[in-house]
């Protein structure tokens, strides 16, 4: 698990860059947690987030991807 990608997400997106790109901190061989779920669906010819990079994908982009779904929610009052 990289902690240290995470914040090179964050970085991204708090300097509103593109997330196209690779991330700034990057390591070979570790995935947190988004990252891994992309990078598993990549593998099978699944892009869950257009335009962004496996190890820059947000849970947020997960939770909004376009792609055909059925979503499950806990709604606390």
């Amino acid at each position: 698990y990289s902690i240290k990608e995470v914040f090179g997400v964050l970085y991204t997106i708090l300097k509103k860059g593109s997330r196209e790109g690779k991330n700034k901190m990057e390591k070979d061989n570790s995935y947190f947690c988004s990252a891994m779920v992309q990078h598993c669906y990549h593998t099978v010819k699944i892009n869950l987030a257009t335009g962004v990079d496996i190890k820059q994908l947000a849970p947020e982009d997960i939770a909004t991807t376009t792609m055909h779904h059925t979503q499950y929610r806990i709604v606390r009052k």
